[in-house]
């Protein structure tokens, strides 16, 4: 009888990992694994990650480092992120935790904080829905800011975790760390979307209001 030898897995958050940090990660295991690490997207095996500045895309969600023969195994995927390595040892324990280690300082707080925020929309939807009810649907102006502010922070909660889901976990950016673009240019779009629903709800509000002054 042989004792099979246990495996080690780390989950990954939401990450955006950048060139610098892919080829880190393919130094790490070529220094452990002599030079025999494979790299793969969703459509290409290829020999190195420099070769990924070949590829017409600026933007991928699924990179696969494999280190040795299927070793040490570390893939960012759409809806995952994991490292696995098939024999846990003080060396290979090492060698995960220094590619944890890397990455985590790419996760996605601003996304990860807002994910964790939906009980305190749940709540808030539950109290304006009170308050308007109570108040016989004629409201005032400050509980219609009240209810515009509850709105942006429902919609921008939502907007995200939809991101989130819609296969997105992993954001690989074929750029250097120092040649992406700022938080304002990858996210403009998306914030005057935010801030044109929240004009749109003030809007609606009022005119909920106001019809239910009329009758």
């Amino acid at each position: 009888m042989e004792k099979l030898p246990k495996s080690i897995y780390r989950s990954l958050p939401l990450l955006r990992v950048y060139l610098d940090d892919l080829q880190e990660i393919e130094n790490i295991l070529k220094e452990h694994f002599d030079g025999k690490v494979e790299v793969r997207t969703k459509d290409y095996k290829i020999d190195s990650v420099e070769e990924l500045q070949k590829l017409k895309d600026t933007q991928i969600n699924h990179i696969r480092f494999i280190g040795g023969t299927f070793d040490l195994d570390v893939e960012l995927k759409p809806d995952n992120g994991n490292i696995y390595c098939t024999q846990d040892c003080p060396l290979n324990r090492g060698i995960v935790s220094q590619i944890e280690e890397l990455l985590l300082k790419r996760k996605r707080r601003f996304d990860i904080n807002l994910a964790k925020l939906w009980w305190v929309a749940l709540i808030y939807s539950l109290v304006t829905l009170f308050w308007f009810i109570k108040s016989g649907f004629s409201i005032s102006i400050k509980v219609s800011l009240a209810l515009t502010g509850g709105s942006i922070l429902i919609m921008t909660y939502y907007y995200y975790i939809w991101r989130a889901d819609n296969r997105r976990h992993s954001i690989v950016i074929l750029k250097h760390k120092t040649e992406s673009p700022s938080f304002w240019q990858r996210n403009k779009d998306q914030i005057w979307l935010l801030l044109i629903g929240g004009v749109v709800g003030s809007f609606l509000t009022l005119l909920v209001q106001l019809i239910g002054r009329l009758f």
